[in-house]
């Protein structure tokens, strides 16, 4: 990353939806270069991301967020402040790095392009523009897109419940997505995709199924659980509590003395703690509802590896504990899909971090493993003992512990996703700490 000198904030306003009103040459440039017109809608998805959050929050956030253009990935640290009309834009701090062309052009995994499914599909490179086109709609009057159109150009995004955008969401941390309404020429439309890599495992773009939004005469909506109705409530303020925790601990606002920032970095913490349980039991119902399944797409294990303890790292640093991954060039194709996959991965990244003594170290790995390729998280804590190996996969099952303070789902929901996916998930023995494998259908 190379670091941009700023003498003063590059400033900006947008809408509370994205439209962006005003900005300084920079980002405008930057807003231009990766598809977006003026007085358009903010064609960074990331930014725009936090610009709505932080209108729907209705409270300033400050975050460091990605974005990319044709040539260049940037890291921008960037405050956002709300108010009644719109949203104010501060960046305070701008990294860049240019990307090999030549690696973006030839993703590793490309979908097939043919006919056989109904609906349309898109082709967008790293920042969401047409590369290629295939099939039609042919119940609605929408024209097929320009190649090298921008998809915001031609697609209006629309809030899916409650107050998301599964797209942009996924953008920002290039992963699958589906249900993501939208309207072309006022029709309602229903996009779903799935991320492309370069030849070095680096995000290139989506490949994009558009089908027809349409509900069956006569058929009814089945009313929200009880925890579909509380989740978003709960998550939005504890969200909030994170976010302001954060900018307090983080000095953003100016100096704070030293156990104050520490205070705010307890809360933080308390509130993401919360916030899992919220998620913990979410996801519970998901797994046990008798229709639950997954979208399964082709995945890198070792992309996904890198990627969980990338999440993990500074809770590892913490405790002196470090976390070995595959290398960058390694590359293990597998069938799964890629949020819950990540999400495996990363409850047992982080069990491993909790229940390993400080300075040791845990090693994710990927392998062929009777012929199915696997994901294998070892620590070297106390391990597991075997009559117990079976009982940690059960539900609310924790087999007495109680220093991180988790649900005692993790792993039952874990197990419930692999098996989903038509894979599984187990623990072993091995001669130091304990080892989990999962296990995924072959690519």
């Amino acid at each position: 990353m190379r670091e941009k000198q700023l003498s003063e904030p590059i400033c900006g306003r947008c809408t509370s939806d994205g439209l962006l009103m005003e900005a300084d040459v920079a980002l405008l440039e930057l807003h231009r270069q990766a598809g977006g017109e003026d007085g358009g809608i903010l064609a960074l998805p990331a930014l725009r991301a936090l610009c709505e959050s932080s209108a729907a929050l209705g409270m300033k956030l400050a975050r460091t967020i990605q974005v990319s253009d044709e040539r260049c990935d940037h890291r921008l640290l960037v405050e956002t402040a709300p108010d009644q009309e719109s949203v104010t834009i501060r960046i305070t701090g701008w990294q860049e790095r240019e990307r090999d062309d030549a690696l973006l052009e030839t993703p590793r995994f490309r979908l097939d392009m043919s006919d056989h499914q109904p609906g349309m599909k898109l082709q967008l490179d790293a920042a969401l523009r047409v590369l290629a086109i295939s099939g039609a709609l042919p119940n609605t009057r929408i024209g097929q897109p320009d190649i090298g159109q921008a998809l915001n150009q031609w697609a209006q995004l629309q809030t899916a419940p409650p107050a998301s955008f599964p797209l942009l969401e996924a953008v920002a941390e290039r992963q699958a997505f589906k249900a993501q309404a939208a309207k072309v020429n006022g029709c309602a439309v229903m996009l779903a995709g799935q991320p492309l890599l370069s030849g070095k495992g680096e995000f290139s773009g989506y490949l994009c199924q558009i089908a027809e939004a349409s509900v069956t005469p006569g058929q009814a909506e089945a009313p929200p659980s009880p925890t579909q109705l509380v989740t978003p409530n709960l998550k939005q303020p504890l969200s909030r509590i994170i976010a302001n925790a954060e900018t307090i601990h983080g000095r953003l606002r100016g100096p704070l003395r030293e156990n104050y920032a520490s205070y705010a970095r307890d809360i933080a913490s308390a509130a993401r703690h919360l916030r899992d349980l919220v998620e913990d039991f979410g996801d519970l119902e998901t797994v046990e509802h008798p229709g639950f399944r997954l979208d399964v797409e082709r995945i890198d294990c070792c992309e996904l590896a890198r990627r969980a303890a990338g999440l993990l790292a500074v809770r590892a640093a913490d405790h002196g504990i470090a976390i070995q991954t595959p290398g960058e060039v390694d590359s293990l194709a597998a069938t799964g899909e890629y949020k819950r996959v990540l999400q495996i991965v990363v409850n047992l990244i982080g069990n491993a971090v909790n229940y390993s003594p400080d300075g040791t170290i845990v090693t994710v790995d990927a392998a062929i493993i009777d012929g199915n390729p696997a994901i294998i998280v070892q620590d070297q804590g106390d391990g597991i003992a075997e009559e117990n190996r079976e009982h940690v996969f059960e539900k609310f099952e924790r087999l007495g512990r109680s220093a991180d303070g988790g649900s005692g789902l993790g792993l039952y929901i874990s197990r419930r996703f692999a098996r989903a996916m038509g894979g599984d998930l187990m623990v072993d023995g091995s001669e130091v700490g304990a080892r989990f494998v999962l296990i995924l259908p072959p690519a």
